[in-house]
């Protein structure tokens, strides 16, 4: 399947990989947006005026890749080559 073929799953929470991945058990998944207060979450010294006035902090949804390291690369964009492989499947 294309990147676009799986989106919409990924969106809903589930896991996907590309078959022509060098690496083993590689995938991507959505982290959805979220809201934390402050306080409890985040150093007073990292946090704006704005969120320690509201004592909220906001993150956006993103995608996270989960490498042949074991690491979770936060932040992950999607590439030109991973648009256009149509090795992309879903994982149960």
């Amino acid at each position: 399947m294309f990147f676009h073929e799986i989106l919409d799953d990924v969106l809903a929470g589930k896991r996907a990989t590309r078959k022509d991945w060098n690496g083993k058990g590689m995938f991507i998944y959505y982290v959805p947006p979220k809201t934390y207060t402050a306080a409890k979450y985040y150093d007073r010294g990292t946090l704006t005026d704005h969120e320690r006035l509201t004592n909220t902090v906001k993150e956006c949804g993103h995608m996270i890749l989960y490498n042949d390291k074991g690491e979770r690369v936060i932040g992950w964009l999607v590439s030109q080559t991973d648009l256009t492989s149509d090795q992309w499947e879903l994982l149960r």
